[in-house]
């Protein structure tokens, strides 16, 4: 059995001085990049407004079946004070 006690976080956060070589480096990312990380957002975000859209829609159709049934089955007033 190993008998070296384990810590939680192996891997600790060093946020020391930067590495000397990457800090030199100065280089843009392409156009072709972000466009390409643009269309995958974009595809993202259009598939979660389907998703949810897709789930709330039979709630609402529900809701909205039930408040037709409340308003035929329940007595409500006319115009100026008249029953229906």
């Amino acid at each position: 059995m190993d008998e070296k006690p384990h810590s939680e976080n192996q891997f600790p956060d060093d946020e020391g001085e930067p590495i000397a070589a990457l800090a030199s480096i100065d280089l843009e990312a392409s156009e072709r990049f972000w466009t390409r990380v643009r269309r995958k957002v974009d595809r993202r975000v259009a598939t979660a407004q389907v998703v949810s859209f897709s789930w709330n829609l039979p709630k609402l159709i529900f809701l909205e079946f039930l408040e037709i049934a409340f308003n035929i089955f329940s007595p409500a007033k006319g115009r100026k004070g008249e029953s229906r």
